[in-house]
């Protein structure tokens, strides 16, 4: 995956989702066709996400540690957020930070999938930031066979996901692991 494939991928990742209160741990059944549910409303990623939030994940990409990504969350309101994403290497910002402003209803919908390339179950994961018991949607592409993606939402950590991998032919290409969370005021 090219710099700029995973700056893309990283972006889209970081606004899947975002939440406060605790969702139910039952999973509800997964529809054979369309697009399945979300694993947060809105409504939940606007209470998870006051002003000030930041969170940092480590990335790997091949083998090899990247930069790590921030993404800090501001000026939120009824109508929504503006998300200020950025990488870093030791502390020292790699490039512009990219700021753009989105409603809740659109940070929802970026953990939307179709049904019939998505399953859906309950997992724990350990990762930097603790051990969490998660829904683990795993994603084949269409237009790569073979590639699958798996995206794990923290039940009692809402937001983007705790850890996002991608494999290639069962082979992981790219992690990135959530290493910080900070809740704003």
């Amino acid at each position: 995956m090219s710099t700029a494939a995973s700056a893309a991928s990283f972006c889209a990742l970081l606004l899947v989702a975002c939440r406060a209160p605790a969702p139910s741990r039952q999973v509800p059944p997964w529809p054979e066709s369309g697009v399945g549910p979300t694993p947060y409303s809105a409504e939940q990623i606007r209470a998870a996400h006051p002003d000030g939030t930041e969170l940092r994940w480590q990335v790997t990409q091949s083998g090899e540690r990247g930069p790590d990504q921030r993404m800090q969350f501001r000026n939120g309101d009824e109508g929504g957020v503006t998300v200020r994403q950025w990488s870093e290497r030791a502390g020292e910002v790699i490039g512009a930070p990219a700021e753009q402003r989105s409603t809740w209803a659109e940070l929802r919908d970026h953990a939307r999938f179709d049904a019939e390339m998505t399953t859906r179950e309950v997992a724990t994961v350990k990762v930097a930031a603790g051990t969490f018991a998660c829904w683990l949607y795993s994603v084949r592409e269409v237009a790569r066979p073979g590639v699958v993606q798996q995206y794990f939402f923290a039940h009692a950590r809402p937001g983007p996901p705790v850890l996002y991998v991608l494999t290639s032919d069962g082979e992981e290409q790219y992690r990135m692991e959530l290493v910080e969370p900070h809740r704003g005021r």
